[in-house]
């Protein structure tokens, strides 16, 4: 169980501080109100880990889930049917046994049951879904105001559409990122099966037949001899290297660099930094909107990060803040785009933050699909130029080769 490091205050006014244990921010809030402390500031303590350990902890979480586990889409589906059944003015707790028995998937249907289990004994909306990880924080936070207010409901429904949006967004960089890459892998497939095979075989016909191969077609088949006699050692390194980076990734300041890195790749960085702070945005916007402490919606926020350069950044913000900065000021910098900041200084001036957060989270939403759209007109040609010349270097080598050996070309 991980363990946070707090800041409370007590009864009579004084300062507490310490590390306490819980498997969510919300358990350690509630740990503490049974102490009558209220609390100021929760920090995660960060683990000393390891490449190795790192990878033990994920394939136990594999073995544990499989390949069958459940997805973000099956959590966002229930949430949306939950709050079509508590608006049709079901129960709760008979809302969650007609989803057990209702759900597509079996893990969703029993992880429904037990929720519902949960709720017969006793316990919170909130606390019943904290003790599953398939649930993001940001759905848990959301469950507990609308308990508190009456409006479970209208904050599931929004928590649904939320994680629709992140979705959505996620799958236009995934299809962005991956058409390039299928493009170019499919291309050099052809091309290598030429070097590699065909070109060899015709290579040995021409050399019984007594002619010599056109100039074209000799640098290819010196390639392909190359490759053959140094294609296992280079397999190797490759392979070694992907591991390595692999490794390098699960590791926590290896995945800070990488993560940081990644933002500064040329085209592709500056749309991850728009779709990142498109989703900071809307994210805080619902949360602050449906009642959440602002220091909540950033450690919320900051746990719903992938990338591990900007959950740092978010972190060192909601510090600044505990020690009485501002949110704009407290942005700036942290690797998010510009604007949020500056728009975040006019919310906080105005008096409707969360507005203002919404209005960020729409331009930027408009302003990733106008980005995936100029990326993909640009990287069309270049496939076309690069991919498309060397494929077509191969064919002209490989069809001169057959006009020598049909005594056509000289």
């Amino acid at each position: 169980m991980p363990k946070y490091s707090f800041v409370a205050q007590t009864s009579v006014g004084t300062i507490e501080r310490g590390t306490i244990s819980g498997s969510n921010p919300l358990d350690v809030q509630r740990a503490l109100a049974e102490r009558d402390c209220r609390l100021v500031g929760i920090e995660l303590c960060q683990e000393i880990t390891t490449p190795v350990s790192q990878w033990r902890d994920w394939i136990r979480a594999f073995q544990a889930n499989g390949f069958r586990s459940i997805r973000s889409v099956d959590i966002e589906l229930m949430l949306l049917q939950l709050s079509v059944m508590l608006n049709s003015g079901l129960a709760l707790q008979p809302s969650l046994r007609e989803l057990s028995v209702h759900c597509p998937k079996r893990k969703m249907q029993k992880l429904c049951g037990q929720w519902a289990d949960a709720i017969e004994e006793g316990d919170s909306f909130a606390t019943a879904l904290a003790a599953s990880a398939a649930v993001p924080p940001m759905v848990i936070q959301l469950a507990e105001i609308g308990e508190s207010s009456g409006e479970l409901s209208l904050t599931l429904r929004r928590a649904s559409d939320a994680m629709e949006k992140r979705r959505l967004t996620k799958g236009t960089l995934l299809a962005t990122l991956a058409y390039p890459v299928l493009v170019a892998v499919a291309a050099l497939s052809v091309a290598v099966y030429l070097i590699g095979w065909a070109i060899p075989k015709l290579a040995t016909f021409l050399d019984a037949m007594g002619r010599k191969l056109p100039a074209m077609t000799q640098s290819l088949l010196d390639l392909s001899t190359w490759i053959n006699a140094y294609g296992t050692t280079i397999a190797v390194f490759v392979v070694a290297v992907m591991a390595a980076v692999a490794l390098c990734y699960r590791w926590q300041p290896g995945r800070y660099r990488i993560d940081h890195f990644f933002l500064h790749v040329p085209l592709f960085g500056n749309l991850l930094k728009m779709a990142e702070t498109q989703q900071l945005a809307a994210s805080l916007s619902l949360l602050i909107r449906s009642g959440v402490f602002l220091q909540d919606a950033l450690l919320t926020a900051a746990a719903l990060q992938q990338n591990q350069y900007l959950k740092t950044g978010l972190e060192r913000t909601r510090h600044h803040i505990s020690m009485g900065h501002g949110l704009a000021p407290s942005l700036h910098d942290k690797g998010f785009c510009a604007l949020l900041s500056s728009m975040v200084a006019v919310g906080e001036k105005t008096g409707d933050l969360p507005t203002t957060l919404e209005h960020v989270g729409e331009f930027y939403e408009g302003q990733v699909e106008t980005q995936r759209k100029r990326i993909e007109k640009l990287i069309e040609p270049m496939i076309i130029v690069v991919v498309g010349g060397i494929v077509g270097y191969v064919y002209v080598a490989f069809f001169m080769a057959l006009m020598s050996a049909g005594g056509n070309f000289k």
